[in-house]
């Protein structure tokens, strides 16, 4: 029986490295878990990412290169971006998950932008007003871990958000025991 690889779309021009930094990082990633259980779809510049690609043939077996000519800024402002982001590696990335695909985008780019554009384009789910940053750390030892929520995109939040943000860590939680397909949402 064999399983179907899940598809990660990749920002490849975000980070302060850039992409050598984000491929060698798929490339340690790849050795790590194996090629069998992953597929990349990576954004960026065609050119620069298929000269790169040379020195990792390991993700070149596993990827296709998206050609995304322009890339968002660590210092760019929301505001400035927001309209003009369309060809861009990050918000291209995020619109393929909104396409169905990819099953979700990883980028090492500027957070706040990633957040407004993903809250535009894959929307949130009905009654949560914003998307928060979340990441599982270990609890207790063993396999045992704890869904840690808004970790550093929102600088207010009130006690409306502060619930919100316990609700999709519940959910969240939920799914990691039980992983299916679902509707995509920023969380």
């Amino acid at each position: 029986m064999t399983t179907a690889k899940k598809i990660i779309a990749i920002d490849a021009m975000g980070g302060d490295k850039g992409p050598n930094a984000v491929l060698g990082g798929m490339n340690q990633f790849l050795y790590q878990n194996g090629e069998d259980g992953v597929f990349f779809r990576v954004f960026g510049p065609e050119k620069q990412l298929r000269e790169l690609l040379i020195k990792y043939p390991r993700v070149a077996r596993n990827c296709d290169i998206i050609d995304a000519p322009n890339a968002i800024k660590g210092t760019d402002k929301v505001r400035d971006v927001i309209r003009h982001a369309q060809d861009t590696s990050m918000y291209m990335a995020i619109k393929d998950v909104r396409e169905g695909n990819s099953a979700a985008v990883v980028s090492a780019g500027n957070t706040g932008i990633l957040m407004s554009l993903s809250k535009l384009a894959l929307k949130t789910i009905d009654g949560i007003s914003r998307p928060a940053i979340t990441t599982m750390l270990p609890s207790g030892g063993g396999d045992s871990r704890v869904v840690v929520l808004d970790l550093g995109a929102n600088v207010h939040c009130d006690e409306g958000d502060l619930f919100d943000f316990a609700i999709l860590g519940s959910v969240y939680a939920e799914a990691k025991k039980r992983p299916r397909a679902t509707k995509h949402y920023s969380v």
